[in-house]
């Protein structure tokens, strides 16, 4: 979020997204290879939307960015919890 809310895209910036993206996409294929497909595929859009979010920020640049970062992944967000939930029920 600081990259859009503050307007930062330096070298730590990028090196920091790119750890960030490297876990949530290891973090995806150890859910896909652990868990029921339609889980797997959950955490996968879930992993498309925070990548395209931190690639291409929010799709309304002005204030307040963190809240429409957290718009924008909500909703695979929701369904891969309720997924989960009902996985563990």
């Amino acid at each position: 979020m600081d990259r859009h809310h503050h307007n930062l895209a330096d070298e730590q910036w990028q090196a920091r997204a790119r750890q960030v993206l490297d876990k949530v996409w290891v973090t995806q294929k150890t859910i896909h290879v652990l868990c029921a497909p339609e889980v797997g595929e959950a955490a996968r859009s879930l992993a498309w939307a925070v990548q395209e979010v931190i690639r291409k920020g929010p799709e309304d640049p002005e204030d307040p960015q963190d809240e429409k970062v957290w718009a924008h992944i909500h909703p695979s967000r929701q369904a891969f919890l309720d997924l989960v939930r009902d996985q563990l029920s």
